[in-house]
């Protein structure tokens, strides 16, 4: 359906448009972009009956590569359908809030233009069929989100966090590509659905491990996943909008996206399980300890983002029904509360002059709308009953439940869920509770950036975040809503079969409600005790963290690339020269060195006596070369008479035209010696140090005996022989000249010519500017 490609064609078209509107319509590129996201909206909505029906919607452009399996092919199923929903769905509602948030000195045009081709990067992610194509988009959203995190480049942390983004999920981004690839020459296509349908063929090729970990690189730093998380918290010097957007929707999303998107084809082998696993507890647990120590709210949030992507990644490592199901709804949790709660903490700082949870706290008389919305974000966060957060808060309890059956071993994986979750419920409280209950610190929060008393700000930006608030306490208390309508659908994707399954709100007193209270109230003593557990955080606080082996590492990077470039291009012509010819030499010697032994001809052509006298004459003559020890105009003279003798070889070797030029280049190229010598003094400087001699004397005995081998293996190649003929017979019937030389260069070799005499053309035109420049300065002198 051609309805699909412009979905992602709309932001992206869209995008060079939000520069162009007159600076004095303002707002015009807010409102344009929000009218753009809303579109979208309304695309994918129009695609709904199909996906309900369990038909995807397919498009595919053929591509001018179909032998190697590429083609931009777009699916959407009920997994991308939902996704891309979620993605341009919280795009429009950004936009809305962008337009009242950013202050009237920022440049509008190029702030909404990054945010649509963000967008329109994404939605390519989640729909996209094609390994090769979902690659190309999946690096769009680095490369945008590099723009957006450093929007204001003119601060250094802007741009430090801007490059250690792009950095590091550009490193994941090369890992996906191998796999990708690797995938491709395993399996012969790129295409998602029929890897899918051939899963059981990947899992048991010799290469599927290798495949595993290099796309599972490159969804542990997209998604920010341990040990690549730290790059997340840096990307907070972005607008607030823009953090917003990143967390919930885009960005860090798309790698939980694609491990729901290839969970049904490597599930199933313990490599899978253990990865992914691990790493998502380690990550959940690392994120929600961090969480709670920091005091700047965007941070606070940033790390807490880390741990509920580290849950989603170990639910869908697990491999169950209970666990993909678990994992995908809360996907949708996630991104309407942390939405949310980004944009509460944006009117915060917007209205009070800071971020600060220590210089916060009773705003809640100030701002009761905001704090009706925040207590709606941050309670689904932290898994309170009647809201989002809590029901697949209880899908992930029941599974961890489910795995602790299985042995006293297994026990760790809820034991170490419960104790994330506490810490989860702690920082959510911290938002919530910290920021608009308590004292309220005026003194503190009436900063320069907010001259006015705090209150609740105008409808743009309550209305953004109120309708996130919505959804978690709809969903909450309907969750059959958004059953039938996204998530069965997803979910179905992701599992790639139709099961049976039912969310509601009273399970009964099950062990996983048990679970969920045990976890509230631990959570509100930890939380009233949160001072002292400050102070043990500080105690035990590491100095050695992973920015600083980011930072160590970096370093020591463009150090050594210093060193290697200082000791490469020193400005020394020489030195050039030699690597250059000694890397050529180790290339040929590579390529050659399996058929070296086998490269002699079985045997030689007779030399007549004129040919040996001249082979004798030019030996003489290179070897002269070498002795002429300074003197330039011998060392000239010497090296014309190689070529021409040269050309006397041509002559008694019956090739006339080829004499006829290497002599008129031979003579043209003394002439233009001699008129550089003419400027140059006559003898010329002292020779290098024997080191450097010696040096030179090895690579070019090593390149003239390598260039001969290679010659004398040509010449006893069987094919070589059939070149003659085959030229001598299409010459004049093909090409319709008798002269078979000229028809070579002409027909059979035209656009090695052309390029041959672009390049002459090329060189002219630079002789003559540099003539021209010459003079230009004589007249001035």
């Amino acid at each position: 359906m051609i309805g699909l490609i412009w979905i992602i064609l709309l932001p992206m078209l869209a995008a060079m448009v939000a520069p162009l509107w007159p600076k004095r319509w303002r707002n015009a590129p807010g409102w344009w972009a929000t009218a753009v996201s809303a579109s979208v909206v309304a695309l994918l909505a129009s695609f709904g009956p199909s996906i309900h029906k369990g038909e995807p919607v397919r498009f595919s452009l053929p591509w001018p590569a179909p032998e190697f399996g590429v083609q931009l092919a777009l699916g959407a199923d009920g997994w991308g359908w939902g996704f891309a929903l979620v993605v341009a769905g919280i795009g429009t509602l950004i936009c809305l809030y962008a337009v009242h948030y950013l202050s009237d000195k920022e440049p509008r045009g190029r702030f909404f233009a990054y945010l649509l081709l963000f967008e329109g990067a994404m939605l390519g992610v989640v729909l996209s069929s094609n390994l090769l194509f979902l690659v190309v988009f999946w690096e769009l959203t680095s490369v945008a989100s590099f723009l957006l995190i450093g929007f204001w480049h003119q601060q250094e942390r802007a741009r430090y966090g801007a490059y250690k983004a792009l950095l590091i999920t550009g490193i994941g981004g090369l890992g996906l590509l191998a796999g990708v690839v690797m995938l491709y020459l395993a399996m012969g296509t790129f295409d998602l659905y029929e890897l899918i349908a051939r899963a059981d063929e990947v899992q048991a090729h010799p290469w599927f491990v290798p495949i595993l970990v290099l796309i599972l690189l490159g969804v542990f730093t997209k998604s920010a996943q341990f040990p690549f998380h730290f790059w997340l918290p840096d990307a907070m010097t972005a607008p607030t909008p823009v953090s917003a957007y990143l967390h919930s929707a885009t960005m860090v999303k798309a790698g939980v996206f694609l491990l729901g998107r290839i969970h049904p084809i490597f599930r199933g082998r313990e490599e899978w399980f253990w990865i992914v696993t691990t790493v998502g507890m380690a990550t959940m647990l690392l994120g929600a300890y961090a969480a709670v120590r920091k005091t700047d709210l965007k941070a606070l949030l940033a790390y807490s983002t880390i741990s509920q992507l580290g849950l989603i990644t170990m639910l869908y490592g697990f491999g169950t029904h209970t666990a993909a199901l678990a994992a995908t709804f809360h996907i949708f949790n996630h991104a309407a509360f942390k939405a949310g709660l980004f944009l509460v903490v944006g009117i915060v700082d917007h209205e009070t002059g800071t971020r600060d949870k220590r210089r916060l706290g009773g705003l809640a008389k100030a701002m009761p709308i905001t704090m009706v919305i925040c207590g709606a974000c941050a309670l689904a966060s932290a898994g309170v009953p009647l809201l989002n957060g809590f029901l697949s808060k209880e899908l992930f309890y029941t599974e961890m439940v489910e795995v602790g059956t299985r042995g006293w071993v297994w026990m760790i994986w809820p034991a170490l869920a419960i104790g994330g979750s506490i810490f989860t419920f702690v920082y959510s409280m911290e938002v919530f509770h910290g920021v608009f209950f308590g004292q309220l610190r005026m003194h503190d929060t009436h900063q320069e950036h907010a001259p006015h008393k705090p209150h609740d700000p105008g409808w743009g930006m309550l209305v953004p975040a109120g309708l996130l608030a919505t959804v978690c306490v709809l969903v909450g208390l309907w969750p059959g809503v958004l059953e039938g309508w996204l998530l069965k659908p997803a979910v179905w994707a992701v599992w790639q079969q139709v099961f049976d399954f039912h969310v509601v709100i009273w399970h009964g007193f099950t062990t996983p409600l048990i679970l969920s209270i045990l976890t509230m109230v631990a959570g509100v003593v930890l939380y009233l005790q949160r001072h002292r557990l400050g102070q043990v955080q500080e105690r035990f606080a590491w100095s050695f963290t992973a920015h600083t082996i980011y930072d160590g590492a970096l370093n020591g990077l463009i150090g050594s690339t210093d060193w290697l470039t200082n000791k490469l291009q020193n400005g020394r012509l020489r030195q050039y020269l030699w690597w250059a010819a000694a890397t050529l030499v180790a290339a040929m010697l590579y390529a050659a060195a399996p058929v070296l032994g086998t490269i002699l001809p079985s045997q030689f052509t007779t030399i007549s006596g004129w040919e040996t006298v001249l082979l004798l004459l030019l030996i003489a003559a290179a070897v002269g070369v070498v002795w002429r020890n300074g003197e330039r105009l011998s060392a000239v003279i010497t090296v014309g008479s190689v070529g021409l003798l040269i050309s006397g070889l041509y002559l008694v070797m019956s090739a006339p035209d080829l004499a006829l030029t290497q002599l008129l280049v031979e003579s043209v190229t003394i002439i233009l010696f001699l008129f550089v010598l003419w400027r140059l003094p006559q003898e010329a400087p002292k020779s290098s140090p024997r080191r450097h001699r010696a040096s030179d004397a090895v690579l070019s005995i090593a390149f003239g005996g390598l260039i001969c081998l290679l010659v004398l293996g040509v010449s006893a190649s069987k094919q070589l022989w059939a070149l003659p003929e085959y030229f001598t017979q299409t010459s004049l019937p093909e090409a319709g000249g008798r002269n078979i030389v000229n028809v070579i260069l002409v027909d059979f070799r035209g656009f090695d010519t052309l390029g041959e005499i672009t390049v002459l053309g090329i060189a002219a035109l630079g002789a003559f500017a540099l003539l021209r420049l010459r003079n230009g300065k004589e007249r001035d002198r």
